[in-house]
């Protein structure tokens, strides 16, 4: 142990003042001072007066003391190494500073144990272990607050913890009370680590990140029922901390990758019913309020067959460089983006259109987008609009927005009961036996006609005819049908019909 982690540890409940301090220096043993010794240790702590010094000679500046009593100005000028406190507090100090040491120890002893059952890889021996070396319980839990281990080596007798690790997961309305900090427990020059309490649990708790790469894993808890937080579990730590943090990244499901929003918003997107979605919306809440107001979620595809993990990796990273601001996630053998959309707009703008064709036709991929949406409890429901969607995808059409596969899907319903020749309009059919008769193409043009708005010049320009010949053609149409086209009404039930042509061609395709 440090000889200033023992002085600034003896402080706490002495009149201890530090006069000069080697910052480094270890501490193995603690002994009462006596006009016998010859040699000092320079891992040794000594303890006594001044007077027990006898010959100064013998003793190097250097050698670790606490002097209770008067000290002469000129020693305590040339000491490098020195603590003095009052004389009445000399058994005490001795006592107190023999038990840090030895604690520290059988700390070290039970670290050796702590770095032995790592190499077994199990996570809930080298959490069992880890309570040991700390002298306190401990929790290991994802980024998610899901509890992945907990040591049952120490009784918490703490209903809050207890509670917390029988449910398996940090509840989110409890959240809010235990991530607040308490400044008063504060340790200096420990930033990786977080000492908290809450109204809930007023035992103060050390937390520290587990990260991998910088990347946040998840988050190891102490709770300090048993032995007072003190600067050796910080030592510890930072050497259990990075062990435990490749445990837990190994844990880690496939999906899971990316920041901690995203693996939350996974969280909803896994949730089985709507108490589960109402707790991990909540936990999202808590801990993260930066999530656009108004959001598309658009789902990737391959064109042939599912993407490799390395697939996967690649095509996240390379969305997450061309959308900054959105949020990925790898959910059902999908990957999945959540894309912020415009106030004043129901897709994506030009922009980001632009971005998301050139990226989906050099990768080869199929997506599809679902509507627009801003509770984040739509997260489920947005998901399933955006595979929907993707059932309308083609190589010759790779990107669908959901509200223009609405009536495709209306006529999927449809055809599950009934037949969907009997939605044709008939004079659709007499058109196209006329074509088939005649050679004509009476039907195309009136498709074209209808599908454009009913702009001459338009169709001209798709067709490549004339403007005389597109009106022959539309007058065909009404002498044969006996209908005026131009009639909102009948142009609807045309234009439907079509559409459920062209649903009829797709199914026949794929079947």
């Amino acid at each position: 142990m440090l000889c200033s982690d023992i002085v600034q540890a003896l402080q706490r409940d002495y009149s201890v003042t530090e006069v000069a301090s080697l910052p480094s220096l270890d501490i193995t043993d603690v002994r009462l001072l006596d006009t016998y010794t010859l040699s000092f240790d320079p891992n040794t702590l000594y303890i006594g007066s001044y007077q027990e010094i006898g010959d100064t000679g013998r003793l190097g500046p250097q050698a670790p003391l606490i002097l209770c009593g008067s000290v002469p100005e000129g020693f305590a000028a040339a000491h490098l190494c020195l603590s003095i406190a009052p004389e009445n507090e000399l058994a005490q100090i001795f006592n107190a500073a023999k038990d840090y040491c030895l604690g520290d120890l059988v700390m070290k002893g039970e670290l050796a144990k702590f770095l032995i059952s790592s190499k077994s890889g199990y996570l809930a021996d080298m959490v069992n272990e880890t309570a040991k070396a700390l002298g306190n319980p401990v929790i290991v839990m994802d980024i998610s607050f899901n509890v992945l281990a907990y040591s049952d080596s120490f009784t918490s007798g703490d209903e809050w913890w207890n509670e917390f690790i029988q449910s398996g997961r940090f509840m989110p309305d409890l959240l809010k009370h235990s991530l607040a900090a308490d400044a008063s427990l504060e340790v200096e020059g420990n930033e990786p680590f977080l000492v908290t309490t809450c109204t809930l649990s007023e035992t103060p708790k050390l937390s520290t990140r587990l990260t991998v790469d910088d990347k946040w894993v998840g988050s190891l808890v102490m709770r300090a029922c048993c032995t007072p937080i003190n600067p050796r579990h910080y030592r510890h730590l930072s050497v259990i901390s990075p062990i435990i943090s490749e445990a837990v990244a190994s844990l880690s499901k496939f999906k899971h990758i990316g920041t901690v929003q995203e693996k939350l918003l996974g969280d909803i997107l896994d949730a089985p019913d709507n108490n589960a979605l109402s707790d991990a919306c909540l936990a999202l809440n808590n801990f993260a309020n930066e999530l656009p107001d108004r959001t598309a979620l658009i789902v990737f595809q391959n064109a042939k067959g599912l993407p490799t993990r390395n697939r996967v990796s690649y095509l996240r990273f390379n969305l997450k460089e061309l959308f900054p601001d959105s949020y990925v996630i790898y959910h059902e053998d999908h990957l999945t983006m959540l894309v912020p959309v415009d106030q004043d707009r129901v897709t994506l703008n030009d922009a980001q259109q632009t971005t998301l064709d050139s990226f989906i036709q050099a990768e080869q991929l199929l997506a599809g987008a679902s509507h627009v949406f801003a509770d984040i409890g739509q997260l489920p429901n947005a998901f399933q609009e955006g595979l929907r969607s993707l059932d309308h995808c083609s190589p010759a059409s790779p990107f669908r927005n959901w509200h223009e596969c609405v009536f495709a899907e209306l006529v999927h319903e449809y055809a599950r009961v009934h037949s969907t020749a009997d939605l044709i309009h008939p004079a659709l059919r007499l058109v196209e036996t006329h074509d088939r008769l005649h050679g004509s193409e009476l039907s195309k043009t009136l498709r074209v006609y209808l599908e454009n708005d009913k702009n001459i010049e338009r169709c001209t320009q798709l067709l490549h005819l004339h403007r005389s010949s597109v009106y022959y053609r539309l007058n065909r149409v009404k002498e044969l049908a006996h209908l005026n086209i131009d009639d909102p009404e009948v142009s609807f039930q045309l234009l439907c019909s079509y559409r459920i042509q062209q649903y009829q061609s797709r199914r026949t395709t794929l079947t």
